[in-house]
């Protein structure tokens, strides 16, 4: 199919496709008579795996991973297992970090409010957000 067919079906734009070619995360498609790109219907799917994982936290390096694991089926169940548990341990750590950051900003906004109120300031009212 042709990266015009390519782009309406996923919304990446040639240039996206380009890039993910360049980067190795998909194969570079096979060229027409015309030197065209002619992709195959199965680069569908990987553009939404990656679409999907990008999001989510995975970077290119660990989606081309896993999808060329996919492509040639290397991959077993406890090799994603591994692939799983870190990127669990990734997303762990990430919590982490943005609970502390959460911290320093809520302590932050209390002294700002003190302050802003011995000033004779009126605080607007905080916006209601989840714990």
């Amino acid at each position: 199919m042709k990266v015009g067919e390519v782009e309406q079906r996923t919304g990446l734009s040639r240039h996206s496709l380009r890039f993910y070619e360049r980067r190795g995360v998909i194969a570079s498609p096979e060229r027409g008579d015309n030197n065209y790109r002619d992709y195959d219907e199965s680069v569908i799917a990987e553009l939404e795996f990656i679409q999907k994982a990008q999001p989510l936290g995975f970077g290119l390096a660990e989606i081309a991973t896993i999808l060329s694991h996919m492509r040639d089926s290397s991959i077993n169940c406890l090799d994603g297992m591994a692939l799983v548990d870190a990127k669990l341990a990734d997303v762990d750590q990430r919590m982490r970090e943005l609970h502390l950051v959460r911290q320093m900003l809520t302590s932050t906004r209390a002294e700002l409010q003190i302050s802003a109120e011995a000033h004779g300031l009126t605080v607007p009212a905080q916006s209601p957000r989840n714990p």
